[in-house]
């Protein structure tokens, strides 16, 4: 690993523990790292989904 890849890779691994602490710290069901998220609770519900609309008419 180089150097600047390091100056990168500690930082956001540093990062990521304290935030899943403090997820765990309030009880925090669910944690998102990057583009996945994953249940902590196998009795979670997950709400019906539901069509949004956007108010901009631009497309």
């Amino acid at each position: 690993m180089d150097v600047c890849t390091q100056y990168l890779y500690e930082p956001r691994e540093l990062a990521m523990s304290r935030m899943q602490a403090e997820a765990e710290q309030v009880g925090a069901q669910v944690v998102a790292i990057g583009t996945a998220a994953t249940s902590l609770s196998d009795t979670h519900e997950y709400p019906q989904p539901q069509v949004v609309v956007s108010v901009d008419n631009r497309m």
